[in-house]
């Protein structure tokens, strides 16, 4: 019950902050632009600061609805008993192992990872590579 109250206030808090944001936009206290295809809403006064803080709330609210789950009495069940059986049973057959990597750049910083040191290596190796094509590219572009 307590879940179903709050997404209805996170959404009555997330459509009166869209409507302050287009009275706000209307007025022209504040502005919608773009950044590298992200929206970007900036603006001056009070109407752009009260709708930044009911989006705030709101999606502080829609954050801990998982939470009121763990405030409600745990459910006990009856059962009966069994017994172990213990059944014999062949071995797996042995499967190969499997070596995994990675490497993910956020920015010009690498971040390498691997499921073994000779994994881990050769993502270091390929990061570098890769961070060395890219610096050669773009001082090519550059200097163009």
């Amino acid at each position: 019950m307590r879940a179903r109250v709050a997404i209805t206030l996170f959404l009555l808090l997330f459509v009166v902050a869209a409507a302050v944001l287009v009275a706000g936009v209307l007025s022209g206290s504040l502005h919608i632009g773009f950044f590298l295809l992200f929206p970007v809403i900036y603006g001056t006064g009070f109407t752009p600061l009260i709708a930044f803080i009911l989006v705030i709330i709101a999606f502080m609210i829609l954050f801990f609805i998982p939470f009121s789950a763990y405030e409600r009495e745990p459910a006990h069940y009856e059962y009966e008993e069994q017994p172990v059986q213990y059944v014999e049973r062949e071995p797996p057959p042995l499967q190969q192992s499997r070596e995994f990597g990675g490497v993910i750049f956020i920015g010009p910083i690498p971040i390498v990872f691997g499921s073994s040191r000779r994994m881990t290596r050769y993502m270091i190796i390929a990061a570098a590579a890769v961070a060395l094509l890219l610096s050669i590219y773009f001082l090519l572009l550059f200097f163009k």
